[in-house]
């Protein structure tokens, strides 16, 4: 690792194992990026940051901060450093049909404090520093004519499917 790093700089893996579970192929982590710190190559430490990624509709969205990425990816793995991004989508934009719709209301903001407030509680408790992000990835809100145009092509696209 140390060596792809002197050549490349910082890497990124996606879906890297952290462990085994005994059922074959083992624990992964959504993102992990190693990054070489200090100006010294030869001397450098590496730093580690380990990303689980959730959508607003993920039936363990407010518990998994600390059950998966706490609790399974960082604690006994060596790495200290940990980020839960959550991408919310309005549940408006759905298909109505989509049975992941109904977990998608509410307030993406009081559910960025819920969880920020909950990774400062996982950093003062565990010996790991966690962080914790909403992207909002809703629609625009679409108003008079665009509104219509929008609700005629899910109707359009949902008796297509």
């Amino acid at each position: 690792l140390a060596l792809l790093l002197r050549r490349t700089g910082p890497v990124r893996h996606r879906d890297r194992s952290v462990g085994t579970t005994g059922r074959g192929r083992g624990e992964t982590v959504d993102i992990a990026v190693f990054a070489l710190v200090g100006t010294e190559v030869e001397a450098a430490a590496t730093a580690s940051v380990t990303i689980e990624i959730k959508g607003c509709w993920h039936a363990d969205i407010k518990t998994a901060m600390k059950s998966q990425l706490v609790d399974r990816y960082l604690t006994g793995t060596g790495t200290t450093h940990g980020i839960y991004l959550v991408f919310w989508f309005a549940a408006d934009d759905w298909d109505p049909s989509d049975s992941r719709r109904r977990r998608c209301t509410g307030d993406p903001q009081k559910l960025h404090d819920t969880l920020s407030e909950q990774a400062r509680t996982l950093t003062a408790k565990a010996h790991a520093t966690v962080r914790s992000f909403v992207i909002d990835g809703s629609l625009p809100r679409a108003t008079g004519r665009a509104r219509r145009i929008r609700r005629l092509l899910q109707r359009v696209l949902r008796t297509d499917a």
